[in-house]
């Protein structure tokens, strides 16, 4: 229905959990995705506060690859 270009900034796995924080190309708003294996596909996630919301699922990331060494 809506095709939006994106720009990929980063991406993180926690755990079973892809996310990526993107780039709208025309607007140049920042979301941050989540990957829906069930739909083969990119949902949105977050919208609002991305820069806080992004730093928190890095910092949980990086948590989570300590404790699995």
């Amino acid at each position: 229905m809506w095709q939006f270009e994106y720009n990929v900034i980063d991406e993180l796995n926690v755990g079973d959990t892809k996310l990526r924080l993107v780039e709208n190309a025309k607007s140049n708003r920042k979301f941050i995705q989540r990957w829906s294996s069930m739909q083969k596909q990119w949902n949105m996630m977050y919208r609002y506060e991305i820069d806080e919301a992004w730093t928190t699922w890095k910092k949980l990331a990086n948590k989570r690859k300590l404790i699995a060494k």
